[in-house]
């Protein structure tokens, strides 16, 4: 005797999933990825377009003033932008900046990711089209990234700047085991 598995889907993953679909209406991300040792320093802030283009001066100051700490494991520090407040990081998160905004404050995360030695372009390049995929934006291959990107140098380190507009929420929405959702493995 055989029974059909049912599929079982956890209503708390699918409201979220449905909280953060797009909304059509587009948003903009300005992200900034320096390579400090065997870390890579991820600061981005995304919201809706008309909240997000006017902070491209206050986030370029920020940038411009962050500084790491020597030593085997270098920590960033800066000074917050116009109008914006340090809160304490969480999660993955070394920190959050709130940035008063039209509307409701915008938060510019500030968050390490272990940097593979070896193919820094690719690093730079897969975390780019990471972005873009949040924004419902195609992939770029490596020979438009430099069409579409800025070099900076930070605190004496190469840095990529982009500033994305598309229609996805520009989070890391979606359930994070949607593929195992049908209860196939």
């Amino acid at each position: 005797y055989e029974v059909p598995k049912p599929e079982v889907v956890d209503p708390a993953l699918v409201s979220r999933t449905a909280a953060a679909a797009p909304s059509g209406k587009e948003q903009q991300t300005i992200g900034l990825i320096v390579p400090v040792g065997d870390m890579g320093w991820f600061f981005k802030l995304t919201g809706d377009v008309d909240a997000v283009e006017p902070q491209h001066e206050n986030f370029l100051k920020f940038a411009t003033s962050i500084q790491f700490s020597g030593g085997a494991d270098p920590k960033p520090k800066w000074t917050l932008p116009a109008g914006g407040r340090e809160l304490p990081g969480s999660a993955m998160r070394f920190a959050t900046i709130q940035i008063e905004a039209a509307g409701k404050p915008l938060e510019l995360s500030v968050i390490p990711l272990p940097k593979p030695s070896g193919d820094e372009p690719k690093y730079i390049l897969d975390n780019v089209n990471r972005w873009r995929q949040q924004l419902q934006l195609s992939a770029l291959s490596a020979d438009e990234l430099d069409d579409t990107t800025k070099k900076l140098t930070i605190d004496g380190h190469g840095a990529t700047l982009v500033s994305l507009v598309g229609t996805g929420s520009g989070g890391m929405g979606g359930a994070p085991f949607a593929p195992f959702a049908g209860g196939k493995l």
